[in-house]
């Protein structure tokens, strides 16, 4: 327990810092925005090829999207059922159906590297593809039904295709199977 104690102060330093930072007037709110344009498109797509690439893949770790998959299918049916108990009207419904329904797990990662280092991750970035996947279509799905997105399935499907997770997970999975050493350096 100690050790992941130690693990874990990095993290608390780093989201101090930033805090401090922002009330020192140093980071704006604009800063946030491109650092998570950073993350989301450059950062994390790396890390998740360096860590699932190095990990033995076994089929059994298909139970991680599946998991994300059902977890979010009975999110939606029980807020869709409690939606229309408290008979919410029709924009209202999609916000509930939407809001119950996504898994923000991303501010979990610096934890897990911490706790469970690269198996860790590699583990919970399949959990997220089958979270990023259903995001993508069901609950998006949702919002333009109940919201004014309708008709906009071209931008759904260019989302989709162009995903960081989607092609980080593609090719970690195929250096992972192929047993491809990914050189230092990188």
């Amino acid at each position: 327990m100690n050790d992941i104690f130690i693990k874990m102060v990095p993290i608390i330093l780093i989201f101090l810092l930033g805090y401090t930072l922002k009330r020192l007037g140093v980071l704006k709110r604009e800063d946030g925005e491109i650092l998570l344009k950073v993350v989301f498109y450059l950062s994390l797509p790396f890390l998740i090829i360096m860590s699932v690439a190095r990990v033995d893949l076994h089929l059994n770790f298909i139970y991680l999207p599946i998991a994300a998959t059902f977890i979010i299918m009975g999110t939606s049916v029980i807020a869709f059922w409690t939606g229309k108990l408290l008979q919410l009207p029709s924009p209202t419904l999609g916000a509930f159906l939407v809001g119950s329904t996504i898994m923000n797990i991303g501010f979990t990662l610096p934890f897990v590297i911490a706790a469970y280092g690269e198996d860790g991750l590699a583990r919970i970035s399949l959990f997220d593809f089958g979270n990023g996947l259903l995001t993508f279509t069901l609950v998006y799905y949702f919002a333009c039904k109940y919201g004014t997105g309708a008709g906009k399935n071209k931008m759904l499907a260019k989302k989709l295709i162009l995903w960081p997770l989607l092609w980080a997970l593609l090719i970690a999975a195929i250096l992972a199977v192929t047993r491809t050493a990914i050189p230092p350096i990188i």
